[in-house]
């Protein structure tokens, strides 16, 4: 599902947003977060703005299945990963009256990354600001325009609900260090997906991500040498840690996502386009979690950044004894026969 004529219609008949990241493909249905990228904190996950489902059961070619008539399934599918259970077919999610966003980058030399880093563990607090310290090392490649091609930075990232309240904020960080590029600015949400610059053409690439407690003295250091360490170019694209906190952390029982004590998730992402690529990047993942034990929350999985076997791990780290037991009896209840077989 592509959430950008959502967001478009949405922003034009009420000026409102939706929970975007709330599902992913093949029916799993995910706590995603960084779109709505000033929502998180000030409204919660996406996975919190879901009202109703229709979920295709093993035992049913079609079955409506909203909140209020199987809480239980509902629960489950939402932010269990889901597709062990069903395959969402219809999906109805809160939208919240936004219009405007102050939002985008500040990119710093990478030299200065371990600057960068302290600054974005000093961000404001308050929630209505979700802020995020990429290390990027951008490709080669004509996607990527000419002044920024084949360089590395470290970025301050963020949205703030409020135009008006981001600018003064973010105008702080221009006093503190003129950036080598600023792209923050005023954005329609609807144009939410530039404040990352994701490519729009499908790559090659494999992704990963743990919850943070804190952000701790080694964690700028580890990121750095995930993107730039090493003899030749890494295939880590970027590394990057995103605020929780705020509504983001609010239990909400009605979910059987809980791993909400993080206060910073840490998403690394690779471009696999060498031969042996995905064994370097495996290693990478593998090192940078094993040097940032002490930091991780107490629930680090984080199933929107997992992929291939590494889901399997996050999905033992995402979910408590008791939860992963109800969810357990869930999927004995409404497919027996394991006719899903490729969830958590």
């Amino acid at each position: 599902m592509r959430w950008a004529p959502v967001l478009a219609e949405a922003q034009r008949h009420a000026g409102a947003v939706g929970g975007l990241g709330a599902a992913r493909g093949r029916g799993r249905i995910q706590p995603g977060w960084w779109l709505p990228a000033g929502f998180a904190r000030r409204y919660g996950l996406a996975v919190d703005s879901i009202r109703s489902l229709r979920v295709v059961l093993a035992d049913a070619p079609w079955s409506p299945r909203p909140r209020r008539k199987n809480p239980e399934l509902f629960w489950g599918m939402c932010g269990s990963g889901g597709s062990s259970l069903g395959v969402v077919a219809e999906m109805t999610v809160e939208l919240f009256p936004v219009r405007e966003v102050y939002a985008g980058s500040l990119l710093y030399p990478a030299e200065a990354a371990t600057e960068v880093s302290s600054a974005s563990g000093k961000m404001d607090a308050e929630e209505d600001f979700t802020g995020a310290f990429n290390i990027t090392a951008l490709p080669p490649l004509e996607m990527v325009p000419e002044p920024i091609r084949g360089r590395a930075f470290a970025m301050l990232r963020g949205c703030h609900v409020d135009a008006a309240a981001g600018q003064r904020l973010v105008d702080e960080w221009r006093a503190w260090r003129a950036p080598a590029l600023d792209m923050f600015g005023v954005l329609p949400f609807a144009r939410a997906g530039e404040i990352s610059q994701d490519p729009v053409d499908p790559l090659p690439t494999a992704t990963n991500g743990r919850w943070l407690a804190r952000l701790g003295d080694g964690v700028g250091g580890a990121m750095r040498d995930a993107v730039l360490g090493g003899e030749g170019p890494s295939p880590v694209l970027f590394a990057e840690t995103r605020q929780a906190g705020g509504a983001a952390a609010r239990p909400n029982p009605a979910v059987s996502f809980e791993a909400r004590d993080g206060q910073y998730a840490l998403e690394m992402v690779s471009l696999l386009v060498a031969r042996g690529a995905d064994l370097v990047v495996e290693d990478i993942y593998r090192r940078t979690w094993d040097r940032l034990a002490d930091d991780l929350a107490p629930l680090p999985g984080y199933l929107n950044f997992a992929e291939g076997q590494d889901r399997v791990a996050s999905a033992a780290l995402a979910f408590t004894p008791a939860t992963r037991e109800r969810l357990a009896t869930l999927k004995r209840s409404v497919d027996p026969g394991g006719v899903f077989r490729h969830g958590i």
